[in-house]
């Protein structure tokens, strides 16, 4: 499966979704040199969580070609708890 850059109708999907959902995956894949994943707008994700309901887990998947799975998901939290 190929990465693609989220939509305003998938962001808006997710809003709606959120009040319900147990937990969400924050899926990476590799990022620039200031932590940003540029295939997905965290800083708006983030903050859809922030303003719904949402009480779930977060859970952490990267999937980047570049640096160790250990290291990505060491950057994927902290963009995460950046925007938290």
């Amino acid at each position: 499966m190929n990465a693609r850059q989220l939509s305003m109708s998938d962001i808006d999907g997710v809003f709606v979704v959120l009040p319900f959902a147990k937990g969400v995956s924050a899926k990476t894949y590799d990022f620039d040199d200031n932590g940003e994943q540029h295939l997905m707008d965290y800083k708006r994700l983030i903050g859809l969580v922030n303003e719904s309901a949402f009480k779930g887990y977060i859970g952490i998947e990267f999937e980047g070609k570049e640096g160790d799975e250990a290291e990505g998901i060491r950057k994927t939290k902290a963009l995460i708890e950046k925007y938290l």
